[in-house]
């Protein structure tokens, strides 16, 4: 009985396996000839998308937070005064702790300080008081007195007035601050337009300025001195067009053309 040799391929010679491994060698790579690159790695435009999104929520969420601490602080300041207020008062009425809110704010003065420069918007001079120089100066100031009027006694404004003058004695930054935000643009504005109507021919005023003072003062002075005293409520609006129009009245008979 003959037995027959079992043959095994030389190495390199024979068949290769569409697998790519060396015959007789399991197991072992061929060596390709191509260049193989790595395909670059392509975040999916969604993931983008998710981190923008988390991003906003984040920062919508700061936003929120500091909102509602300022919002505190106002009804801690109105409520105890600039003195007596802490810190500790304003986290718990925010409902925060306190090494949360020193994180938004490093002590009462920054506190009180950005509440104070929150609140400008709400200083009467700063709203849209028009004073249009080509309709009549009568009606057009007493439009503006009414309006300035009508807005310096609501409560919030006269919460405003007294933290700032509770505070300006210590700190004068923020009386100086707040004049300049409120008044001062105020006076600019009306004296401006003051101005303008000397040089139409309809007002005689040598100083503009000046006579901006003495209508904003006759215009403010009663209802605001009593309010912030709490001795009179916000008075009605149907008062205070009367007091506008009696006011006005007083003043071009000082400074109207005709009346000269």
């Amino acid at each position: 009985m003959v037995r027959c040799k079992k043959r095994y391929p030389r190495p390199g010679i024979g068949t290769q396996k569409e697998d790519g491994e060396r015959p007789g060698v399991p197991g072992a790579r061929l060596r390709r000839t191509e260049k193989v690159t790595a395909s670059p790695k392509v975040r999916p435009e969604g993931s983008a998308v998710a981190v923008r999104a988390q991003r906003r929520t984040r920062q919508e969420h700061q936003e929120e937070k500091r909102r509602r601490i300022l919002e505190a602080a106002r009804r801690v300041f109105t409520r105890e005064g600039y003195d007596r207020a802490s810190m500790n008062d304003i986290a718990v009425e925010a409902g925060v702790s306190k090494p949360t809110l020193y994180v938004y704010f490093e002590h009462k003065e920054a506190l009180f300080a950005a509440l104070i420069a929150d609140l400008k918007k709400e200083l009467p001079e700063c709203g849209s008081f028009e004073l249009d120089p080509h309709e009549d100066v009568r009606e057009t100031l007493v439009e503006y007195a009414s309006a300035l009027l009508w807005k310096i006694t609501r409560p919030e404004h006269i919460s405003v007035v007294r933290m700032v003058i509770a505070a300006s004695e210590a700190f004068p930054e923020i009386g100086r601050m707040t004049y300049a935000a409120g008044p001062q643009i105020g006076i600019e504005r009306l004296a401006s337009y003051l101005k303008g109507q000397t040089e139409r021919g309809t007002l005689a005023i040598d100083d503009p300025e000046f006579a901006a003072l003495q209508l904003l003062s006759m215009t403010q002075a009663a209802h605001l001195r009593q309010m912030l005293f709490a001795v009179i409520d916000r008075p009605p609006v149907d008062e205070i067009r009367r007091h506008a129009e009696r006011t006005v009245e007083l003043f071009l008979k000082l400074y109207r053309v005709e009346a000269r």
